[in-house]
């Protein structure tokens, strides 16, 4: 939607806008959420950073695809590139700390987590499945066709405000 609806209108681009937060807001919270669903320690939890854990354990499922030092990287890279998502997702998102210290995280931290995420997944499901997978994401129909339209219309709008009592 910024891409493809806000970027290309200099009215919205000008505007501050309250829906415009909450759609921010609630990209910004999911992925957050998603990506601290991915990172999980937790060993109730299936998550790529248990799964980099375990494979440690086993070192002979990486058929000598990935050394015991590489995947040591990857999962500290993993650890150090979600750790702020994960630490305002447990303060802010999923619990209401009363003294919290994370910061927010801005849109880079949270599309350099994911791109991260990405590549670890292509690279380990490569080693374990011996196959390849893309993570692309698609849709069956366009998203964006619900903003080919006036979402109100301006003479419903007219009449509505007409008929409404003064302040």
């Amino acid at each position: 939607m910024q891409r493809e609806v806000i970027q290309r209108n200099t009215r919205l681009l000008t505007i501050r806008s309250a829906f415009f937060d909450m759609l921010n807001d609630a990209y910004a919270h999911s992925a957050a959420m998603r990506i601290r669903r991915l990172v999980d320690e937790d060993n109730r939890t299936i998550s790529l950073r248990r799964l980099l854990e375990d494979l440690s354990k086993y070192p002979d499922l990486l058929r000598g695809q990935v050394s015991e030092a590489e995947l040591a990287e990857d999962s500290y890279k993993l650890d150090r590139a979600t750790s702020k998502v994960k630490g305002y997702v447990d303060q802010f998102i999923a619990h209401h700390d009363g003294s919290p210290v994370a910061t927010a995280p801005i849109h880079r931290d949270l599309d350099a987590a994911i791109e991260l995420l990405k590549r670890l997944l292509k690279k380990y499901y490569g080693v374990l499945a011996g196959s390849d997978i893309d993570v692309v994401v698609s849709y069956l129909e366009d998203p964006l066709t619900i903003f080919r339209f006036a979402w109100i219309d301006a003479q419903t709008d007219l009449e509505s405000r007409s008929a409404e009592p003064f302040p």
